[in-house]
């Protein structure tokens, strides 16, 4: 593109200077009609531009193994809690099934430990 732009300039600035006389008033004239032979460079540019597609085809990326629903239930004295509640003692927290997940690809999950809980309120 640069090398196409450089040819059309250096053609008009030689297309100019024939019409010209004097040699030295060339920058002064190219400076005066620059709103006129601007349009014209870019026709010429138009003109010659050509977009090419890509040779390549885009991979499709599959994940890499099936989401699969969850196959867990709450125990009869745990039940389901908040995933942001806090749990004391946190040895209990395997016992609850966790709900409230709006981001997720589930709207259920268990947690074995705290840490783990925690990371799902960060994310």
């Amino acid at each position: 593109m640069r090398e196409l732009l450089y040819s059309l300039a250096t053609e008009a600035y030689e297309a100019i200077k024939t019409h010209i006389d004097d040699a030295d008033n060339i920058s002064q004239v190219i400076f005066q009609f620059k709103a006129a032979i601007a349009p014209k460079i870019y026709a010429q540019m138009k003109d010659h531009f050509v977009l090419n597609t890509p040779d390549y085809v885009a991979p499709k990326v599959l994940p890499f193994f099936k989401i699969a629903p969850w196959n867990f239930s709450a125990l009869v004295n745990a039940g389901y809690r908040d995933y942001r509640d806090i749990i004391i003692p946190t040895s209990l927290i395997p016992k609850f099934v966790f709900r409230g997940f709006e981001k997720a690809w589930h709207f259920e999950y268990k947690f074995d430990s705290k840490a783990e809980q925690n990371l799902a309120y960060v994310f």
